[in-house]
């Protein structure tokens, strides 16, 4: 039996954004205000000039900082997309923005009289985005709520030479559906992209454009073994066969 192996060489690294011209101008999407999902983790911080009127609204054992500040409470959003919070009970906070939820809190405390003018700061504290395929495995954590895709490339240490980077997958929860969305990192098309900009828990995977073989041959070994193996396998029953007519 003779079996012949043809493989390409290691592909030339391929550069991003190809099509941008110097000193041309390009359009670019916004950074899109975050929806609160189930799962996420809210530092809430209810302030007032009044210090004591400000203290219901805080779980028992919330630390206080030097001046006097009450740190921020964290929340985990249920199932169901509401939080447990002090004094005003469950609220409704899922596929509402932070700005929104801000609003709302604001709202409800002056109407049932507890503070005039209160001040709402709001932070999503586990915002993170997975890394899979030929950019690593990584999970990274964002600090500020705003990450594009091509930092998080950047910062999972780029790409390798056998990546796909005409066709990155990126998967999106959509009112409680995942939705795949793909993305080319060699176009400026990019920057217009519903997935230019990332969202909590987004998956962004790279996928690889074929079979890796490795520079020690191993991979190669490794096919050509299975194939031999195989093949000596049907021969063996074929003779076996033959023999016992």
């Amino acid at each position: 039996m003779l079996i012949t192996l043809a493989s390409c060489a290691t592909p030339a690294k391929i550069g991003y954004l190809r099509d941008i011209e110097y000193y041309k101008t390009f359009p670019g999407v916004q950074p899109p205000e975050l929806k609160i999902q189930s799962g996420d983790k809210l530092a809430i911080q209810v302030l007032s000039e009044e210090s004591e009127l400000a203290a219901p609204f805080f779980p028992l054992g919330t630390a206080t900082s030097s001046d006097g500040e009450t740190a921020a409470a964290e929340y985990t959003v249920d199932n169901n997309g509401n939080i447990d919070f002090p004094v005003l009970g469950k609220i409704h906070v899922g596929g509402y923005t932070m700005r929104q939820v801000s609003d709302h809190l604001k709202y409800e405390i002056i109407s049932r009289g507890y503070i005039k003018d209160p001040v709402i700061r709001i932070n999503l504290t586990n915002f993170s985005v997975t890394v899979l395929g030929e950019a690593g495995q990584n999970v990274l954590k964002v600090d500020d709520n705003k990450i594009n895709i091509l930092q998080v490339i950047a910062n999972s240490g780029g790409t390798s030479d056998n990546a796909k980077i005409k066709d990155v997958m990126v998967i999106r929860k959509e009112n409680g559906e995942n939705k795949a969305y793909s993305i080319n990192l060699q176009s400026k098309d990019l920057f217009m992209s519903p997935v230019f900009y990332l969202q909590q828990n987004d998956i962004v995977y790279v996928k690889p454009r074929g079979l890796r073989f490795s520079t020690s041959g191993q991979t190669a070994m490794t096919l050509v073994n299975t194939i031999v193996g195989i093949g000596s396998a049907v021969v063996y029953i074929l003779l076996w066969n033959s023999s016992k007519q």
